[in-house]
């Protein structure tokens, strides 16, 4: 087995789980979600890839929340109830890179959304359970930094718009464009610690049906862990961005649709895994304490179970 296979990873899975919430935050597209869901990374050192092999992983997860307003207040946003699992294959290949380690996996999410208190549409509700837009990832590089259990990464994936969508719909489990998202990440993993910081940039093209185009993001995800046994526990967090303006240029939403800002959000939590021989668990949770033009307010709570295929 690979030199990194640790304690450490009592906690994983490996890189990052994308799929949309469809949280019809206002600036971006209505009912459109983010690909990637904030967080997704946290408790990984994604810097590092795992041990060479297939690896099965799932992530799931319940989100309640509330969208902040144009005033910065939940008072009149949008209620979320999200309720997901991600199930995803993972393959380490024995090839080098430049002399990194190379990992691709493909990840299938499934949501059950449920949403009220629309903006603009009192009494209306939106409920949906289906496929979310996939996410591949054929790029997953890693390097050993020189310093021992110093690890980088550099990664890039993409979500085809190929969930479910309807323009007529109240809410989308998946968005009708595009999805590009190269990332980057530093890790440290020693047998007491795993220290890692994650940044994944979003790029969206336009929506075809309604000619609009959602802003770009930024999302980082923090963790801070100490290992005791086959026990890990620790802090972790999340931030994320809007850090372009939505485009609408078409007459879907009328020509004087507003875009307000840009959303964002900063949550901490808490983070303890358990390693039971080759099987790895993991639970979380995080809580939204500062959040912005359309960002979210609310507690997501995840469940991970990891084995390997061999």
């Amino acid at each position: 087995m690979s030199k990194i296979q640790s304690p450490s990873y009592s906690i994983l899975c490996f890189a990052c789980l994308g799929f949309s919430l469809a949280c019809p935050a206002i600036a971006r597209e209505p009912g459109a979600g983010n690909a990637y869901s904030q967080g997704s990374s946290i408790g990984l050192p994604t810097g590092a890839n795992p041990p060479e092999g297939v690896w099965f992983e799932d992530t799931s997860s319940v989100y309640v929340a509330q969208a902040t307003d144009t005033e910065g207040t939940t008072k009149n946003g949008t209620k979320i109830t999200a309720i997901s699992t991600a199930p995803r294959i993972l393959w380490t290949t024995p090839w080098k890179f430049l002399g990194a380690t190379e990992m691709a996996f493909v990840v299938m999410p499934i949501v059950n959304l449920d949403v009220s208190n629309i903006p603009g549409q009192s009494g209306v509700t939106g409920h949906s359970l289906a496929f979310a837009n996939p996410e591949f990832v054929p790029i997953n590089l890693s390097w050993n930094l020189g310093i021992p259990g110093l690890f980088g990464s550099a990664t890039f994936g993409f979500y085809p718009p190929i969930g479910r969508y309807s323009s007529n719909a109240t809410v989308n489990i998946g968005d009708n464009f595009w999805t590009f998202q190269p990332e980057a990440a530093l890790s440290y993993i020693s047998p007491r610690w795993v220290l890692s910081v994650h940044f994944l940039y979003n790029t969206n093209t336009e929506d075809k049906a309604t000619d609009y185009t959602s802003g770009d993001q930024l999302f980082v995800d923090l963790t801070a862990l100490h290992n005791f046994g086959k026990w890990s526990v620790g802090p972790v967090a999340y931030y994320t961005k809007q850090v372009t303006p939505d485009k609408n240029q078409g007459t879907y939403y009328g020509a004087d649709h507003p875009l307000y800002g840009e959303p964002g959000a900063f949550a901490p939590g808490l983070l303890v895994g358990y390693k039971a021989g080759k099987v790895q668990l993991a639970g979380y949770f995080t809580h939204d304490v500062v959040a912005s033009q359309g960002g979210d307010v609310g507690t997501r709570v995840y469940f991970r179970v990891m084995f390997p295929f061999s």
